[in-house]
């Protein structure tokens, strides 16, 4: 409900087509004067085109920032920022004393609050030197773990145009059920009146299936880097679904999924790209 958004506040949100198909997905910040969308993506110009499709007469600008940079710390013992309000999820804001521009974002991403920093690319790397940030900030490694565990999808890569947000199983984070009428919102209505989906987007944990003819220690990261694309493999063989994201996480490959529900329990295997088998778990 971006009309009931508190300047300085977030919300996580789908941007979808009439059939409920998602278009985008990402925050909503409400700042003083101005929307941003922050998106995991590397096509905005689809939303763009998408959202100017709409605009008829509202007075509404759409501009596409250049030259910009991100990057985002654990919050955790960070008892203020300057710019920021309360550390609390949602909250959002602009950091004024630097040579730039740059906004920052509060989120939980599985029960540990991040800060996630964007803006120009100079004030970004200005601010990433900061003595309060640096010990808390995330490598491209930990943020992928935070993201995987979270169950937050990349449009294009997790999920796209032939998913329904429904599918994305974010109903209490992205989607508002009392706000008026937008695009999609009688499909996702009727989804919510019957009570179900068909698939969904799941996190998936692999592990290594113990072999006494090999002893040879297996490195996780390794692992992970070669399991996107991997088969995820019914009790009868056949391929399931495919792993769309993978990372390295307390000895294991933590990835994701968009799988049958139905088919949940009968699924115990994933085939490598390289033909190795390993043992599935579905939290």
């Amino acid at each position: 409900d971006i009309r009931g958004l508190s300047v300085r506040r977030a919300a996580e949100a789908f941007f979808t087509d009439a059939r409920a198909r998602i278009v985008a997905h990402g925050y909503v910040l409400m700042l003083e004067d101005h929307l941003q969308i922050w998106l995991l993506s590397d096509d905005p110009q689809r939303l763009l085109k998408h959202l100017d499709r709409y605009i008829i007469s509202e007075d509404v600008k759409l501009h596409l920032p250049v030259n910009c940079d991100s990057f985002a710390v654990n919050a955790a013992g960070l008892s203020s920022l300057p710019g920021l309000p309360a550390l609390v999820a949602g909250n959002c804001g602009s950091i004024t004393d630097l040579d730039g521009s740059v906004t920052g974002m509060l989120a939980s991403w599985s029960g540990q609050l991040l800060i996630h920093f964007c803006g120009a690319a100079a004030a970004i790397a200005q601010l990433r030197q900061s003595a309060d940030l640096q010990p808390r900030l995330l490598s491209e490694f930990n943020l992928q773990q935070y993201r995987i565990a979270e169950r937050y999808p990349i449009i294009g890569t997790d999920l796209s145009i032939d998913h329904m947000a429904p599918e994305a199983d974010r109903n209490a984070q992205a989607i508002c059920y009392t706000k008026g009428c937008y695009l999609g919102q009688e499909p996702i209505a009727r989804i919510d009146a019957l009570g179900h989906i068909n698939r969904a987007l799941r996190l998936v944990r692999l592990s290594f299936i113990k072999s006494e003819a090999s002893d040879a220690e297996v490195d996780p990261a390794t692992v992970a880097a070669a399991s996107v694309g991997a088969e995820l493999l019914l009790d009868d063989g056949t391929a399931a679904a495919t792993l769309t994201s993978a990372t390295a996480a307390d000895n294991e490959v933590w990835g994701l999924a968009v799988l049958r529900l139905a088919a949940l329990s009968q699924i115990s295997r994933a085939r490598l790209v390289d033909g190795r088998i390993l043992s599935v778990a579905i939290p």
